[in-house]
């Protein structure tokens, strides 16, 4: 049962410089198994397959971007719902909060799309076990995060109750959506 804690709320035991080194670390690490297995991390709650070879850039971009953009909006409610809070922390345990897409980046291994004449041809190809497997473990790697997200908030900002519901809630919808057209701006 600690265990299970830990796997969900792992900012009561590790924040800070240390959350910050791990976060990145782990965010590169996922960056490469998601170039590798032709996985778009690109938006906040987002894990695609694609049918063309990512770039370098595009991998490595795609969740960097996404999560800058998470980390400013959060400090900007953080500040608006006048919390306190040490930068470090903040974006230290946002970054940790996205280890779950490294999941979610090696599913891709395990997944082969049919072509997309043939999708278009016979939709019930898609109907491939790994495909549905891909999609509930997909689901539930962003449930995952989401749930460290709203922890890394109460941790790092001392959030709770409905000031802690509102700003998740605000800050997840207009980082998703911004980060979407900063992405389709530059890349």
């Amino acid at each position: 049962m600690k265990n299970m804690k830990l796997l969900l709320n792992p900012f009561v035991r590790i924040a800070g410089l240390q959350s910050l080194v791990i976060g990145l670390v782990m965010m590169a690490v996922t960056s490469v198994i998601a170039y590798y297995a032709n996985i778009a991390l690109d938006g906040v709650l987002d894990i695609h397959i694609t049918t063309q070879q990512l770039t370098w850039g595009k991998a490595f971009l795609y969740p960097f971007i996404s999560v800058a953009v998470l980390i400013v909006i959060s400090m900007i409610l953080a500040v608006m719902a006048k919390t306190h809070f040490r930068i470090i922390d903040l974006v230290g345990t946002i970054l940790m909060s996205r280890i779950p897409f490294i999941i979610g980046a090696c599913c891709g291994f395990f997944v082969k799309l049919p072509d997309v004449n043939t999708m278009v041809e016979h939709p019930a190809s898609m109907l491939q076990t790994s495909i549905i497997l891909t999609g509930i473990c997909t689901v539930l790697v962003i449930i995952w995060h989401v749930v460290l997200y709203v922890n890394s908030m109460r941790v790092s900002c001392n959030m709770t109750g409905k000031t802690l519901s509102i700003v998740t809630i605000i800050a997840i919808i207009v980082s998703e959506v911004l980060s979407k057209f900063l992405l389709a701006w530059l890349l």
